[in-house]
């Protein structure tokens, strides 16, 4: 069941020029738009449920300043800018607080409509 104003939402995410994704407390990933997809060379239906680090870097760890923790520990949105190694660029990482429950279960629809 599709929550109301939820194919907007998604439609003006997917018109962002940036990638974006929505990443719960345990690092999976529970949306990703048309940018992260291309930006990842995946669809980007592909890289729901996949853990963060090793989607977007190959990583088997939390990548190096990533603000997720803090963001949950402070109970705060944090903003932090992040390098990515492997396109040798820094990347503005952006995490809401709240997002998800304490066990990581998201509070919004992890599928597209």
């Amino acid at each position: 069941m599709a929550f109301p104003g939820v194919k907007a939402l998604y439609a003006t995410l997917d018109a962002l020029p940036y990638s974006v994704m929505l990443v719960d407390s345990r690092h999976r990933i529970l949306f990703a738009h048309r940018v992260a997809g291309r930006e990842m060379e995946a669809p980007p239906e592909s890289l729901l449920g996949q853990y963060c680090p090793q989607a977007v870097r190959g990583g088997e760890g939390p990548v190096l300043g990533c603000p997720l923790e803090e963001a949950a520990q402070e109970a705060k949105p944090v903003v932090r800018e992040v390098f990515d190694p492997a396109r040798q660029r820094w990347k503005r990482v952006a995490v809401p607080h709240g997002v998800s429950d304490r066990r990581g279960r998201p509070s919004v629809p992890a599928q597209r409509p």
